[in-house]
């Protein structure tokens, strides 16, 4: 059975906080109840003959197919402009489309505008897309050239997914008509930002990286996709476009782990047409290994660099090393003379990572270093019972709090015999032998406790264990409880199956997993989700800044979506929808993906700092400006932090919110809020 496509109107109510109910009915101003009113008889009387007589419209005739009526309202037809639109989904529905054709026209001859919400009377306000119907309909009948023409003109006015969708199909049919074979779309990624290497791999140590570039094509982007190889794995991700374009630029926001990474760039035309792109990213945030064979204070000092870079240099004491490359072993040999400093070593790879080495200890067999003793095993030879390799770390305790995403972990280990392995995290990083290694590796610790291992052992078998624990706060400032509060309602048509239940629940995870809102869960979605896995607990006793309403509305064709964010006076804020054709990427799955990346597009993080403060006024520089959609919002609330105190070392530190604001005007360059207690030139802010 085909689901009924039904013109819906939204009423809202100034004083209903709580809940808007989206009702459905088709209505004739003239044909609703009279309010409660005392009139004179004569003009009770001839409003009653006018009332009659504009009720008196002659009815489409019915259409049937497979015993259904269509070409029908739910109420009385009154000839407005939201008649034609309803009768005319109606007639489409049953594919009665000459019929559905007639009443659109109708329908645009009174009401030209494509839009969403759209007043029809009082406060009752309905999505209206003639243009883009009828523009569908050209296309069921084969007139693809008028499809086109009309879900343009649909899309000049309004932008929905759904005429996108369709548009893709309209052109799709044209490139065929004209009997184009599929081209392969000119695909260029910016590599500008990455060093090269001879052999044209790329090395990168950013975190997040930003892949970014431009596809080109007659035949119409319709997609651009992402593998990524990894240590035996691929992962392949869609890169967001919004639409088909002939000529599109792309950025896709990645961490890569440490290590080498083989990367296809896929851009695909409307026709199937391919181009492929692959290159290798070497992702290196760890400063070159140092590792020392010898060290005797005033005469010599001699070891190696190991480093996948490619390319490093070392200096002592601030002055440039020769070094004899093999592979990726620098070996190098220094003489030094007696009254010389302590030898600082400094290794720096050609992306900026460094490690530094102090020998403060000459290396011999006779030196010994007292750590781990439990762990210390007989030497079987000579009778000693020699330590286990000593692992130092530079300035980490073994327990750590930190409010970064990043850390550096510096440290040494040193034995009295060959080290033969160094392993961090289970992975190993020591290729050779030496009895002084100095390291510095990259961490990225998830949010909470987080267990850092590292394990060293040595050419006699004895083996040494460290472990600290750091533990990852969210300064203040950023926790969720401070994000932008969402009271969630279900969407409308998300109980009519299994699959729109399950929809709810991963757009849900979605916003979630992104923490860029405080979901508010009310009861009904409560219930409704209460089959799957229980979401991270956003909830907050504040009361909501918006409310979080949609709509799903499934017809034989496809299924569109859409989500409304509205304030508490239910004006609406913003609109973010997607459609799929069914049997075409429709999976629940994806399209919440989707929505998901299209409402957070609309609401990024702005972040700024307070540059001017006036008698009853603040204003804001934005750090991170955006265009669009994703730009300041007028009323939009504030946050205003600094943080707690002076973070000159690499675990951060919590911040003090200083108040909470919201924009009052909007500035070229950022926004002005109201004056808050307590605000100095320098303090962030952050939108809400």
């Amino acid at each position: 059975m085909i689901d009924s496509i039904k013109f819906q109107y939204r009423k809202y109510k100034k004083n209903d906080r709580k809940h808007r109910k989206i009702s459905v009915f088709s209505v004739n101003p003239l044909c609703s109840l009279w309010e409660t009113k005392t009139y004179p008889a004569f003009t009770f009387l001839l409003a009653l003959s006018l009332l009659l007589t504009s009720c008196q419209h002659a009815p489409r005739s019915v259409c049937e197919r497979q015993g259904i009526r269509y070409c029908t309202t739910q109420g009385i037809f009154g000839g407005k402009w939201f008649d034609y639109y309803e009768r005319g989904l109606s007639c489409m529905e049953g594919e009665c489309y000459q019929a559905a054709l007639s009443d659109f026209t109708q329908a645009i001859r009174r009401k030209d505008t494509d839009m969403r919400m759209a007043r029809t009377y009082g406060f009752h306000f309905a999505d209206y897309f003639p243009h883009r119907e009828k523009g569908i309909v050209h296309y069921l009948l084969g007139d693809y050239t008028q499809a086109q023409k009309e879900l343009e003109l649909s899309l000049q006015s309004a932008r929905s997914d759904k005429a996108l969708i369709w548009l893709d199909e309209v052109r799709r049919k044209l490139l065929d008509q004209a009997g184009q074979a599929p081209a392969k779309p000119a695909l260029a990624v910016d590599f500008s930002d990455m060093a090269t290497d001879s052999d044209g791999t790329f090395y990168t140590n950013k975190d997040p990286l930003i892949l970014s570039g431009k596809a080109e094509d007659q035949q119409y982007v319709s997609a651009i996709f992402m593998e990524d190889r990894f240590e035996g794995g691929t992962q392949t991700r869609k890169i967001f476009l919004e639409s088909s374009e002939q000529k599109t630029a792309f950025h896709e926001e990645f961490s890569p782990e440490q290590g080498m990474h083989q990367i296809r760039i896929i851009a695909e035309n409307l026709l199937g047409g391919q181009t492929v792109q692959e290159f290798r990213i070497h992702a290196d945030r760890i400063g070159p290994l140092i590792v020392l064979e010898t060290f005797k204070p005033g005469i010599v000092i001699k070891g190696f660099l190991q480093d996948e870079s490619g390319q490093v240099s070392l200096a002592l004491n601030g002055k440039p090393v020769s070094l004899e490359q093999k592979e990726n072993i620098w070996r190098f040999e220094i003489p030094l003379h007696a009254d010389s400093a302590l030898p600082v070593l400094t290794a720096t790879d050609r992306l900026g990572n460094q490690t530094a080495a102090v020998p403060d200890q000459a290396i011999s067999a006779g030196d010994f270093w007292l750590a781990d003793a439990h762990n210390a095993m007989a030497d079987t030879e000579t009778g000693f019972h020699p330590a286990s390799p000593m692992i130092l770390l530079k300035d980490w305790a073994d327990r750590e709090t930190v409010y970064v995403n990043r850390v550096l972990i510096q440290g040494q280990v040193k034995s009295d015999a060959p080290i033969t392995e160094l392993r961090i995290n289970g992975k190993s990083v020591l290729k050779g032998t030496g009895q002084m290694i100095f390291f510095a590796h990259s961490l990225k610790p998830e949010e909470g406790e987080n267990r850092v291992r590292i394990a060293a052992r040595d050419a006699r078998g004895r083996e040494s264990l460290k472990n600290i624990f750091i533990e990852r706060k969210i300064p203040q400032a950023f926790q969720w409880k401070h994000r932008y509060r969402l009271a969630v309602y279900p969407f409308d048509g998300a109980e009519t199956s299994a699959e729109t239940k399950q929809f709810q629940y991963l757009w849900l995870q979605q916003l979630a997993q992104r923490k860029r809102f405080c979901l508010l869960m009310r009861e009904e979605m409560q219930q409704m989700i209460s089959p799957y896995p229980a979401l991270a607990d956003r909830s907050s006793p504040q009361s909501p800044h918006a409310m979080l309403f949609g709509m799903i509305q499934q017809t034989d064709k496809g299924t569109e979506i859409v989500a409304e964010l509205t304030d508490k006076s239910s004006e609406s804020i913003a609109f973010a929808d997607v459609y799929a054709l069914h049997g075409k990427q429709d999976s629940p799955q994806l399209l919440a993906d989707r929505l998901a990346e299209k409402f957070h597009r609309k609401f990024p993080l702005h972040n700024g700092i307070v540059s001017r403060i006036t008698e009853r006024t603040m204003q804001i520089k934005n750090e991170n400006p955006v265009d669009g959609e994703g730009k300041n919002r007028m009323r939009w609330p504030t946050l205003i932090f600094r943080p707690e105190k002076s973070a000159t070392d690499q675990r951060g530190c919590d911040t003090i919110i200083v108040g909470f604001s919201q924009i009052s005007q909007i500035l070229p360059d950022g926004y002005e809020t109201p004056l808050i207690p307590g605000i100095c030139i320098g303090d962030r802010s952050m939108a809400q």
